[in-house]
């Protein structure tokens, strides 16, 4: 039986925001379950488990991205759901994956949101 390969999507811009490598490696891990407009359930134990880290950084991780606005935490049906926040460069593509007509549209402009996100 063929092995399923697993891999994750380390986004260039997601790189050069000035964040920790583990909370660039949870963002992505949000972004890749949020793709085509689906909803991330994934939980701390999952997210701990897939890092090697234990639920307390995850927790600590993931209240650092919210508080710079890269991730949103909400409620849905009772279940915790995460998904891109307004200052994440991911949350500016559209639902089929392509860049949406309200963001950048060049490298210089990136770098200018990006300057003005790590300040």
């Amino acid at each position: 039986m063929k092995k399923l390969e697993r891999y994750l999507k380390l986004y260039e811009v997601v790189r050069r925001l000035d964040i920790s490598t583990d909370q660039q490696v949870i963002l992505s891990h949000i972004v890749s379950f949020t793709e085509n407009q689906k909803v991330c359930y994934v939980s701390n134990t999952w997210l701990a488990n897939e890092m090697k880290l234990s639920e307390r950084q995850v927790r600590r991780l993931l209240k650092n991205l919210e508080d710079l606005e890269l991730i949103e935490r909400l409620s849905q049906g009772g279940k915790r759901i995460l998904k891109p926040g307004p200052t994440c460069p991911l949350a500016w593509t559209n639902k089929t994956g392509s860049i949406g007509q309200n963001s950048p549209s060049t490298p210089d402009e990136y770098d200018l949101i990006l300057k003005q996100m790590n300040r």
